[in-house]
């Protein structure tokens, strides 16, 4: 069934304080050892639930277990990708550099069932010494773990296969956010589109390719803007939102400066017969390609900083929304982050301080 034991070599091993480590074969025959165990129960009870678990699975789950513990690392890597239909765009373009230009070519001929908690230390140490930028071993990090989770599902890798490793510490570096005086040039010097996906991107907080995709249909009220879809920045196609399945959408405030300014466009341009406003003469979508260049122009023609990107102007919706109290949870909801976590990395320096005025609202208290 196994063994447990203490790594240690204390003279009294059961009274000491270091946990029990566990021996045992998973159910394709290969040796495992876990630790962790604070009691001799507490091991023995994991040693019963493996035996139970291995005499209850059938022997064609065994035999494919050990087929796909037996994979090199790059051909189940392959097939773990072809999988990821639900991923976005954005996110292919971050996973696919990660596991190709970095995961494969070090760990690629490794087999699936000898990774262990070391082995993903050693590949994160080996980015260190090779002066990978934080951004790149957070994100090969972040997919190592998402083929290893497969992997642990599908029992080709011994149960907590990245337990104990610490994630690459990774800060985002403090975005550009234009003043109002730099937004107001911009508007003066770009054409009616630049000027239009300023507005609605300063006003709303759309990303880029969901300001592409703008619709005169998503004023579903006079201060809601519906984000519906966006418009991919490679294939310029219509597309699910960032982070979003087909179908799903969020809303946004829309404030009247912005709604005036979409419906003066639409009233001066037009729209297309789905209600779409930005449209090139060929009657395709705007990409990024296009918004680039035009943002560069009405850029130069404003006198802006280089570092001002037309990606900047969300950023202005958050440092107004945040410099005004707005709680950070809507705005992560607003912005279509994965996660408030993300918003608070790369917005925290915008918020408020609040030891001051919490310093008085508590001394309010202690003196009533």
């Amino acid at each position: 069934m196994g063994t447990f034991r203490k790594g240690c070599r204390c003279a009294t091993p059961t009274r000491c304080p270091h946990p029990y480590v566990i021996r045992y074969r998973d159910a394709s025959g290969k040796q495992r050892e876990e630790g962790g165990y604070s009691t001799q129960d507490d091991a023995i009870a994991r040693l019963n639930a493996l035996y139970a678990e291995k005499r209850s699975t059938p022997a064609d789950v065994i035999e494919q277990r050990r087929e796909l513990g037996e994979m090199r690392f790059t051909d189940f890597a392959t097939e773990w990708w072809e999988r990821q239909r639900h991923l976005s765009e954005g996110s292919h373009r971050v996973v696919k550099p990660s596991l190709h230009n970095w995961l494969i070519p070090r760990l690629g001929s490794r087999r699936m069932n000898t990774f262990t908690p070391r082995v993903a230390e050693s590949f994160l140490l080996g980015l260190e010494r090779e002066r990978a930028s934080a951004s790149v071993q957070s994100r090969s990090f972040q997919t190592l773990r998402a083929v290893l989770r497969a992997a642990e599902q599908q029992g080709a890798v011994a149960p907590g296969v990245m337990k104990g490793v610490m994630p690459p510490k990774y800060t985002p570096d403090r975005v550009t956010i234009p003043t109002f005086e730099e937004l107001t040039r911009v508007r003066e010097h770009g054409d009616a589109e630049v000027k239009l996906l300023v507005d609605i991107m300063s006003g709303c907080g759309l990303r880029t390719a969901e300001a592409c995709a703008v619709n005169i249909n998503n004023i579903v009220a006079d201060d809601v803007y519906r984000v519906t879809e966006q418009i991919s920045c490679k294939s310029g196609v219509r597309a699910p939102l960032k982070h979003r399945s087909k179908g799903d959408f969020r809303e946004v405030p829309l404030p009247d400066k912005t709604r005036r300014s979409i419906l003066r466009y639409a009233e001066d341009v037009g729209i297309d017969e789905h209600g779409f406003l930005l449209r090139t003469t060929r009657r395709n979508y705007w990409t990024n390609s296009i918004t680039s260049l035009r943002w560069k122009k009405a850029r130069k023609a404003a006198r802006l900083p280089d570092d001002l990107r037309l990606y900047s102007m969300r950023h202005y919706f958050a440092s107004n929304c945040l410099s005004n109290n707005i709680p950070i949870t809507d705005v992560a909801e607003w912005m279509g982050h994965s996660s408030i976590e993300v918003t608070f990395k790369t917005y925290r320096f915008l918020m408020p301080g609040s030891i001051g005025r919490a310093a008085k609202i508590l001394n309010v208290g202690l003196a009533a």
